[in-house]
């Protein structure tokens, strides 16, 4: 199995003003990039997202793993992020 070679967090514009969701999802994704032992890199603003967004960047190129949108809930926990992101990469690296 190949691990991630990096996760990457990514900022819509318009996100910059929501500092406290960016921060939860921000540390997420941080405890997952340790766990999964890569290097963690971020927050990046882009143009192209609608969303805070994470990918993984791995031998078979980048992977969407997780995306910051509001479902009929609410907005997932830091907790549930983090499970997200680490389960979709190494399911994603188990099978490729």
């Amino acid at each position: 199995m190949n691990l991630p070679k990096k996760l990457v967090l990514y900022v819509p514009h318009e996100a910059s003003s929501d500092l406290s969701r960016l921060r939860v999802v921000e540390t997420a994704a941080k405890k997952a990039a340790q766990t999964l032992g890569c290097p963690f890199d971020g927050p990046r603003e882009s143009k192209d997202h609608e969303s805070i967004c994470v990918y993984y960047y791995g031998n078979l190129g980048r992977k969407f793993v997780y995306a910051d949108w509001l479902g009929p809930q609410g907005f997932l926990d830091e907790n549930a992020i983090y499970r997200m992101i680490t389960s979709f990469v190494l399911l994603n690296e188990f099978w490729a």
